[in-house]
């Protein structure tokens, strides 16, 4: 397989499931309510500084697909990506839950 086409379809996967989950797990009152420390970034920032990483992401996964499609670099790959995407909803669930019951 072409290893631009590989790339290409890395970082469009790996693109593709973040934006899903960025969508669907926006903060909402309960993350604005939280008290930040000053040095805390702007939200605009997130969206590019993750689709950057994001990109990155996935050059590395096409590129251990490629050189090491068999051995444990491209598993520990994909089990860091199953964390990652795990995450956001994880997190933003069981936090928007706990402050619920306050």
């Amino acid at each position: 397989m072409n290893r631009i086409l590989v790339h290409v379809l890395f970082i469009a996967a790996v693109l593709g499931t973040g934006l899903l989950i960025g969508i669907n797990n926006i903060p909402g009152e309960w993350y604005q309510s939280l008290a930040k420390p000053s040095f805390n970034p702007p939200n605009w920032i997130f969206a590019p500084v993750w689709s950057i990483l994001y990109v990155m992401i996935g050059i590395a996964g096409a590129r251990t697909f490629l050189d090491h499609r068999q051995t444990p670099s491209m598993r520990f790959w994909v089990v860091q990506m199953l964390l990652n995407f795990l995450w956001s909803p994880l997190f933003f669930e069981c936090s928007m839950s706990a402050w619920r019951w306050r």
